[in-house]
């Protein structure tokens, strides 16, 4: 019983880990919003990747990166963005959460709220 009581009382006072996401992310509607017409992003990840990322209101869009350009698809699916590019993730879908953390500027969460980049809105 003391053993079980010191297990719990040490989850308990973990802290987070400081990439793990802390605001809340954009709802379905703020993401219909946003991606509603063309919209082109400058972004970065934690391991030095930079791009942009232009998205089309159709779902389809281009990704451009220092490993060349990728044609792809974007949907919303609840409160997250999804994309996928030929050639990027050997092709599979990922799903990110977005904060707002300044007009115009978000950060990029995965589906468990560990961090995966910022991305600001150019045009």
């Amino acid at each position: 019983m003391v053993a079980t009581a010191f297990v719990v009382i040490g989850c308990q006072t973990q802290p987070k880990k400081q990439s793990e996401m802390i605001q809340p992310a954009l709802t379905n509607q703020q993401l219909i919003n946003l991606y509603s017409q063309s919209l082109e992003m400058r972004w970065s990840t934690p391991k030095g990747y930079t791009g942009t990322s232009e998205y089309e209101p159709n779902g389809t869009g281009i990704v451009e990166w220092g490993k060349g350009d990728h044609a792809g698809q974007w949907r919303i699916s609840g409160n997250t963005v999804c994309t996928q590019w030929e050639g990027v993730r050997e092709g599979r879908e990922k799903c990110f959460r977005l904060v707002e953390v300044a007009p115009g500027k978000y950060n990029y969460y995965d589906v468990n709220g560990i961090y995966e980049g910022d991305g600001v809105v150019i045009h």
